[in-house]
């Protein structure tokens, strides 16, 4: 387990103000698991072109996928799949830019899980 689901656990367990911003910082600070279609790509020196794979929920709504683990990127996905680890900020700073994405999904396939809603995206960043 790492920092990310420890945050996850305390807050679900104890939802109080020092919890959330602990477990907000940890997701911030902290490094998740994003799959890709294909390699992530450099366009020029720190900026890159990373194919993330999103998927559509039933409702409509755009998801990216992000995992705390390689044991719950298998619990999507049997196989496998390729990767790329990023900051919790990178993510959502990413994620913020795609204006079809309306949540990070975070281990939507396990437990913990928990999403990150774009009427959130700003705050965190900020």
């Amino acid at each position: 387990m790492n920092e990310i689901e420890r945050a996850i656990y305390v807050f679900d367990e104890d939802r109080t103000t020092e919890n959330l911003a602990h477990l907000e910082n940890a997701i911030l600070e902290g490094t998740l698991i994003v799959p890709v279609s294909q390699d992530a790509t450099e366009l020029s020196p720190g900026h890159w072109d990373i194919p993330a794979i999103c998927i559509r929920r039933p409702n409509g709504s755009g998801a990216m996928l992000a995992f705390t683990t390689l044991e719950q990127l298998f619990a999507w996905k049997r196989e496998g799949s390729k990767y790329v680890e990023l900051t919790g900020r990178t993510l959502i700073e990413m994620a913020r830019g795609m204006h079809e994405v309306d949540e990070v999904a975070v281990n939507s396939f396990g437990v913990p899980q928990g999403s990150i809603r774009r009427s959130e995206f700003d705050r965190l960043l900020s």
